[in-house]
């Protein structure tokens, strides 16, 4: 395997590219504030005409996360597209576009804010677990040994699961979260069927690389994670850079990369970020040259 190449900024690479696949959390911002450097990124693109098109495992909206992102100052001149998991679940569920095999009645699993994601899909919520025909997986529930009865349960009656978010943690400020895909990874041992929309699905990336209009060959996709981004990068045939302000900040040093740490999570992973940024910025103070 090719150990990527550790980088100082995006300046070093970015024009070699006509568009960029962005994530969202743990690289331009932490679920509370925008990292430092990430607006003064996205205005540098936006100056030298490349494309960028977020590309999220949020289980929300796409305009929900877009005014989100307005709150903190990513403003939607900022990129050309936007593209959730949330959204694509929608979508894909929504008897608008045809009817499936899953039936019309889901139990929802996770918070409670994100109950009312398929809300105008045609889809209504169940009350109880004998009530649903499938499981809609958006993050956990509390207390824990709730959420096992209610996975065992729906396990022993085959009901199948959608995810909407398949990350299986975020980090939220310095705060590890359990996400869906942790949720879904469960459902999965107990030998339940899951279905997934988002990275590192391709439908996701033919979404963003549709919204962008350019080809694979000429896109960058810049994220946090080795699970999802890069390796959603990897079967898409896109250039990766891995970015080392979010999942994997504490294993890998961002003063001083760690190659032997990096080859060996790359190697565990089967995937290979082209590149390795610090940050998510443009001209970045400090290091991120090799050890």
């Amino acid at each position: 395997m090719i150990l990527p190449r550790t980088l100082v900024s995006l300046c070093d690479i970015a024009e070699g590219y006509r568009a960029i696949v962005l994530d969202l959390f743990g690289t331009i911002h932490d679920g509370v504030a925008p990292l430092e450097g990430a607006l003064d990124a996205l205005i540098e693109l936006r100056r030298r005409n490349i494309a960028v098109c977020l590309l999220s495992n949020s289980p929300r909206r796409s305009k929900e996360v877009a005014m989100r992102l307005a709150q903190m100052d990513f403003t939607s001149d900022l990129y050309s597209g936007l593209v959730t998991s949330g959204e694509l679940a929608f979508e894909a569920l929504s008897l608008k576009t045809g009817r499936d095999s899953l039936g019309d009645r889901y139990l929802h699993v996770g918070p409670a804010e994100l109950a009312n994601l398929l809300a105008g899909s045609g889809r209504t919520s169940a009350s109880s677990i004998d009530e649903a025909s499938f499981l809609l997986a958006t993050g956990t529930t509390e207390p824990p040994e709730e959420l096992e009865r209610v996975l065992g349960q729906s396990r022993a009656r085959g009901l199948p699961m959608v995810c909407a978010n398949p990350d299986r943690t975020v980090l939220i400020g310095d705060k590890l979260i359990e996400c869906a895909g942790g949720v879904a990874k469960r459902y999965e041992l107990l030998g339940g069927a899951v279905l997934y929309h988002g990275k590192p699905f391709q439908p996701a990336y033919a979404h963003a690389l549709h919204l962008l209009g350019v080809p694979a060959r000429v896109v960058l996709a810049i994220g946090d994670s080795l699970e999802t981004d890069v390796a959603g990068a990897n079967k898409a045939g896109i250039d990766a850079a891995l970015v080392l302000t979010g999942l994997h900040k504490d294993t890998l040093r961002q003063q001083s990369l760690a190659y032997e740490r990096l080859h060996q999570l790359c190697l565990d992973s089967n995937v290979s970020p082209k590149f390795v940024l610090p940050t998510f910025s443009w001209n970045p103070k400090g290091g991120g040259g090799p050890v």
